[in-house]
């Protein structure tokens, strides 16, 4: 999971997508363009505050570049449930476990391997995003006092 980190200083459009979730055309931190973020209704509440410092946890995952983790110059970091990254872990699990209990170990089936294989690599992204949330620190002291530098200067 890629941390972000500065001042959240532009937020362009927001559409709502699937199940509520917003997705922004570009957010932009420090001067930074993000485009096409996605993150649930939970997290905008943390998120959408422009001017203020933050620290974000951004993912991709199926084609979709999603934050799940939000850290706030309060100190406190907004993590989004692991239940989204389970429902995920199974679409890539359970294929490959089915096709490892059924496919034979001859070389007729390699091509069907090489496909086991690829799941297996991709159920390795959920279960990293998984350990990177439960470790993910709070916002740094230096990004929250760096934009009350900035502000009080302005």
């Amino acid at each position: 999971m890629k941390r972000i980190e500065g001042r959240l200083t532009l937020l362009g459009n927001g559409t709502t997508v699937q199940q509520d979730w917003t997705r922004r055309s570009v957010v932009e931190i420090d001067g930074q363009e993000y485009r096409n973020l996605h993150y649930s209704p939970y997290l905008s509440t943390y998120f959408e505050r422009v001017g203020q410092p933050v620290a974000i946890g951004v993912q991709s995952f199926l084609g979709r570049r999603s934050i799940f983790a939000v850290a706030t110059a309060d100190g406190r970091v907004r993590r989004e449930s692991m239940g989204w990254l389970l429902a995920i872990l199974a679409v890539y699990a359970l294929p490959l476990a089915y096709c490892a209990a059924h496919l034979p170990f001859d070389g007729a089936s390699s091509g069907w391997w090489v496909g086991v294989g690829l799941m297996g690599w991709l159920s390795l992204k959920p279960i990293r995003t998984m350990f990177a949330l439960r470790s993910f620190k709070p916002l740094s002291n230096d990004a929250a006092t760096h934009t009350e530098d900035n502000r009080q200067a302005a």
